[in-house]
């Protein structure tokens, strides 16, 4: 009964449509990661695809490893030598691109340190530019500070309680400096759309397990259907597994190929780098590493499925009392 209650959501022209906009969906949103990495070559041209991805990695693969204080100190004074070219220098804004190109190797790292150099609730891409080689010795340390600075604020200081507080303080203080670093697009573009192919694909779930206990109403079938003791139990029984395998299926699969021709394209590496690696991660709270930021932001539906496990019982049973 229950496949012959899937065949019946897949069969109705509103569930052809279903897929269809999941495939188109699965399309647009992947392409949209897949264009997330773009290169500027030395001459200030932008490229996409398989080429900028593969360059993009070379350029930031001479920049892994342990961000220590030296490495800090080289990206600092890297950045100081660059912007000091005439490229960098001018009011054009292809010559601009052309000084850019050369920062591209360590832009996560740049992040980092212009985000150690901000206070807390801000971000100012261009610190780095006035920085000295000093401030490399306290890019871990502002991190706290700057936390600790705004937690202690008139903007903060009634929002939280001590023990929250001290909460956070804690929660920074525990992650293992220095962190180890790998370029990491792959993971940063596929969290970044993540979360809106998980929407769209709920979304359009939610109107096809809506039509499972209409469609006997429509065809005018339910005084039959419910009028059986059967009908009553398996069949009320039948068509909520189904609406469960269903979403089980259809929502894992899109996330599953999602991840698959993201990953495929832009790569695995950096997948055991701390995400505060990134600039997205630097003031997070939780110390996971990239891999353990995507189960938790993919697996959140297996919360909405216990869910619906628990609640199953009791439609049952209130079918079953009112028909």
């Amino acid at each position: 009964m229950v496949r012959f209650e899937i065949k019946k959501i897949f069969s109705r022209a509103g569930g052809k449509l279903a897929l269809l906009l999941l495939f188109i969906i699965l399309v647009i949103v992947s392409v949209f990661a897949v264009r997330y990495v773009d290169y500027t070559d030395e001459n200030g041209n932008n490229t996409y695809g398989f080429q900028a991805v593969r360059l993009l990695r070379e350029r930031k693969s001479e920049w892994s490893g342990y961000l220590t204080e030296d490495v800090f100190a080289a990206v600092i004074k890297e950045n100081a030598a660059i912007e000091a070219t005439p490229e960098a220098k001018s009011k054009d804004f292809h010559e601009n691109n052309k000084a850019y190109a050369k920062k591209q190797g360590f832009s996560d790292i740049r992040d980092i340190i212009n985000s150690s150099l901000s206070s807390f609730r801000e971000y100012n891409y261009y610190l780095i530019d006035g920085a000295n080689v000093d401030d490399s010795k306290y890019v871990y340390q502002r991190r706290i500070s700057t936390l600790q600075e705004w937690l202690n604020s008139d903007e903060a200081k009634d929002r939280y309680s001590a023990s929250q507080k001290e909460f956070f303080l804690e929660k920074y203080q525990e992650l293992d400096t220095p962190l180890y670093y790998e370029d990491a697009d792959g993971w940063k573009a596929l969290l970044e759309y993540s979360q809106t192919i998980i929407m769209l694909t709920m979304l359009i779930l939610s109107f096809l397990v809506c039509g499972i206990f209409s469609g006997e109403y429509q065809l005018k079938a339910d005084a039959v259907f419910f009028s059986t003791a059967e009908g009553r139990r398996k069949g009320i029984r039948a068509k909520m597994l189904a609406g469960l395998v269903m979403i089980t299926i259809v929502y894992w699969g899109m996330v599953i190929i999602y991840s698959l021709v993201v990953l495929g394209i832009l790569g695995t590496s950096g997948w055991n780098c701390p995400i505060q690696t990134s600039l997205y991660g630097w003031k997070s709270l939780y110390n996971i590493t990239f891999f353990e930021d995507y189960l938790g932001s993919s697996a959140f539906i297996s919360k909405t499925m216990v869910f619906c496990t628990s609640v199953w019982p009791r439609v049952t049973q209130f079918h079953s009392d009112h028909t």
